[in-house]
C-alpha cells in the first residue's frame, strides 16, 4: 500500500504513517496529509526485557534516544521522531495540530484485556 501510495498509483491512503510520508515527501513524492480536525499521536517507546543479559546498558540506550542529537540521527534514518522531544518534526507537527496523545497508563493497566478482546474479535469468536 505504502509504495503504491508514493508511486502515485493510489490517490489517498488512510493508516499510513507520518514518519512513511515525511520520507516520501523528501524523496520528491507529491504527498500531502489530509488533516482532520483531532488526530491521534501514537504511542512509541523503547522497552528493556525483564531478562536482558545486560539491562543496565538497554536502559542507557533507552535514555540516549531521547537527545535531540539522536532524534535528529532518526529522522534523518526513518523519518520518525518523538513528539515528546522537544525540536523533532513531531514536536513541531503536534504543536500545530490538535492531537490526541494516548493514555498510557490506561493502556498499561489494560493491555492484557484489551489484546484478549481483539484476539477473539480477529478469530471471530
Amino acid at each position: 500500500m505504502q509504495a503504491r501510495l508514493t508511486a502515485g498509483e493510489y490517490p489517498l491512503s488512510a493508516g499510513i504513517t507520518a514518519a512513511t510520508v515525511t520520507v516520501a515527501q523528501r524523496k520528491g513524492a507529491p504527498l500531502e496529509y489530509a488533516k482532520v480536525e483531532i488526530m491521534r499521536a501514537g504511542a512509541y517507546g523503547s522497552a528493556v526485557p525483564k531478562n536482558a543479559p545486560h539491562p543496565n546498558a538497554g536502559i542507557l540506550l533507552a535514555l540516549a534516544l531521547l537527545d535531540p542529537e539522536a532524534q535528529a540521527v532518526r529522522d534523518q534514518l526513518s523519518g520518525a521522531t518523538l513528539g515528546w522531544v522537544e525540536g523533532t518534526y513531531a514536536n513541531k507537527f503536534m504543536k500545530e495540530n490538535k492531537v490526541v496523545r494516548p493514555d498510557v497508563a490506561f493502556i498499561e493497566k489494560n493491555s492484557e484485556r484489551i489484546s484478549a478482546e481483539l484476539s477473539d474479535i480477529m478469530r471471530a469468536k
